[in-house]
């Protein structure tokens, strides 16, 4: 039991390490926290009146 625990273990890491990287990869130039401050600093009451 312990050597398919250590297989499925193995697996699961694989399959975040891939999920996480195709995370990043399709979205690098826009990181949200980003974007919202820049937003909030372009919409400030006021400003485009």
């Amino acid at each position: 039991m312990g050597a398919v625990v250590a297989v499925l273990l193995v697996i699961v890491l694989i399959g975040l390490a891939v999920l996480i990287g195709t995370l990043r990869e399709v979205r690098p130039t826009r990181p949200s926290v980003v974007r919202a401050r820049e937003f909030r600093r372009s919409a400030r009451p006021g400003a485009h009146d």
